[in-house]
């Protein structure tokens, strides 16, 4: 990706509110294209390695694969989509999960506000 390009991002989550509204609030940020969005983990995976997504936002507990597994997966299939991993859970050893998986970002539901469109430019841009 270079600086021109906006970054390409796939919202991942079983809860239909939580992902429009993510949508909208990343749909007023120019820096940002939101590609597509799903309700599992299994299409993520799909669309992710054939539709070059530079950033899936990954709900962390959904029905059939979760959000960890899909992480380590995508980091093999496609190793250069960066994975923030979204909950709505407050453990704390899920931060650390979710790192040993793959992701480069963890975000709590509850605390998601306009920053969330800097951090997915933060995550695309790590190497």
């Amino acid at each position: 990706m270079n600086d021109t390009d906006q970054v390409r991002v796939l919202i991942v989550d079983d809860q239909p509110m939580f992902v429009f509204a993510l949508r909208e609030l990343l749909l007023g940020d120019e820096r940002i294209s939101v590609v597509a969005t799903t309700d599992n983990a299994a299409h993520a995976i799909e669309l992710a390695t054939t539709d070059a997504i530079d950033v899936v936002l990954m709900d962390l507990t959904m029905p059939g694969m979760g959000g960890l597994e899909a992480t380590r997966t995508l980091k093999r299939q496609a190793p250069e989509t960066r994975v923030i991993v979204v909950t709505g859970r407050v453990a704390a050893e899920d931060e650390t999960a979710a790192t040993d998986a793959g992701a480069v970002g963890f975000m709590r539901k509850g605390a998601l506000g306009g920053d969330v469109g800097d951090a997915v430019v933060r995550a695309a841009a790590t190497a």
